[in-house]
């Protein structure tokens, strides 16, 4: 889940639409029933609201792991009923006020879920148009309901994954495993180890340092016969989140 090595969001590379984004049109004031199943495919406990991250370069001060600049931040919102609204990677859900899925980041947007009611697709295309901004995003998950694996299909990242690997039951991975292949040529592999160091009440993470290897391969030149060196880079980022819920 997030750290830098994710994929761009997908309002950064979604094509304008006038129609505008989609408003969560749940009745304020009438009882609802709430449903976990959203909450727990993004990792979360309790009756979640907002989430708002961030991730930080860091750097050492005196033998201490201080926090740099910001390099990354994003947003995860859900309505009342538990629906995820904004997903970690800027993409948005619209519900009426039944609860049915109505409208994604555009008007031809789909999102599919599966018979456990978790998201299985996000579909992003619009038909009969050819536009690099436009994907699909897949998701797979275990028998704790957990995402596994995630695929992003389009714009200038042409293929984007991730493996999650869990310990125990935590709702919250271990580690993840990312690879990027880009559509100009070239690729990079990503492997987060996390260490958590904060947790709120709800047994939410709100703290957790990053340990990021990424290995890059530029696109070769057509005429070397020289295979490309791949560049491996080592970093600590420190990712920290506020979440409010639903009293």
């Amino acid at each position: 889940m997030a750290c830098s090595g994710n994929k761009p969001s997908a309002a950064a590379e979604a094509e304008a639409d006038p129609v505008g984004l989609p408003v969560d049109s749940t009745t304020v004031g009438v009882p609802v029933q709430y449903d976990c199943t959203d909450a727990i495919s993004m990792g979360l406990n309790g009756h979640v609201q907002h989430i708002s991250a961030a991730i930080y370069s860091t750097y050492e001060n005196n033998g201490k792991l201080e926090d740099g600049s910001v390099i990354n931040q994003y947003k995860m919102s859900f309505n009342e009923r538990g629906q995820m609204t904004t997903d970690e990677w800027g993409n948005e859900y619209g519900y009426d006020a039944e609860g049915n899925y109505y409208r994604g980041n555009h008007t031809y947007t789909t999102v599919k879920r599966d018979k456990q009611g978790r998201i299985e697709a996000y579909d992003d295309r619009e038909p009969k148009k050819d536009n690099e901004s436009q994907f699909i995003q897949s998701f797979s998950y275990d028998k704790n309901g957990r995402i596994t694996f995630v695929e992003y299909i389009g714009g200038m990242t042409a293929i984007w994954t991730e493996k999650r690997h869990y310990q125990s039951g935590n709702l919250y991975p271990a580690k993840t495993e990312q690879s990027v292949s880009f559509e100009g040529g070239g690729s990079s592999e990503i492997a987060i180890t996390y260490r958590y160091t904060s947790f709120d009440g709800h047994n939410n993470w709100t703290e957790r340092l990053c340990m990021t290897s990424t290995k890059e391969i530029e696109k070769e030149s057509v005429d070397s016969f020289i295979p490309e060196q791949p560049k491996i880079k080592e970093e600590i980022q420190v990712e920290k989140r506020d979440i409010s819920y639903y009293e």
